[in-house]
């Protein structure tokens, strides 16, 4: 069962794959309906989630880590879904991805046993099974993990987000 109140460290994509992803969810919204998911969060990969009160320790930690990280490119290797409800883009996972979730390796909101990284596209208010769309994955072939978002769920509040080296600016909840 799922914690009513965690936070939640999230790799983030770069703004190009961002933009197509919410294309595509904006396709299936026309296509299937709206989606049941939140979409306060950008197109990310769950790397760790956490209890509220660890808040303090877990920002020092992403802005150490964001220091020392460069651009990861992430290769998707096909387009996948939880029991017909959660449709999700599936990465390849490197050595940089792996070593990356391993700095925020903890299950804290009892999401899924064992990491299973994942990009949610979409969301379905029942299992509905969604069809003709492997063109995505050549879409996105150029994708690359940019920074590290902290989120507070539920109600969905962005806390933190930290750019890796390099990338662009960083800003917080007061930005």
């Amino acid at each position: 069962m799922q914690k009513e109140k965690f936070i939640t460290v999230m790799a983030i994509l770069d703004d190009a794959t961002q933009c197509r992803l919410e294309s595509v969810h904006n396709e299936w919204c026309l296509a299937y309906g709206e989606d049941s998911h939140t979409r306060l969060t950008p197109f990310h990969i769950t790397l760790g989630s956490y209890a509220p009160e660890d808040t303090d320790k877990i920002v020092e930690r992403i802005i150490a880590v964001c220091k020392e990280t460069k651009q990861i490119p992430v290769r998707f290797s096909g387009l996948n879904h939880f029991g017909n409800v959660v449709c999700f883009l599936e990465p390849e996972i490197s050595e940089e991805l792996f070593n990356l979730h391993l700095h925020f390796d903890s299950d804290y909101a009892n999401g899924y046993p064992g990491w299973m990284p994942h990009v949610t596209l979409y969301r379905h208010q029942k299992p509905t099974e969604i069809t003709g769309n492997t063109q995505i994955l050549a879409q996105i072939q150029d994708a690359k993990i940019v920074g590290i978002e902290l989120g507070e769920f539920f109600p969905a509040k962005k806390i933190l987000r930290v750019l890796f080296e390099g990338y662009g600016e960083t800003n917080d909840e007061n930005n």
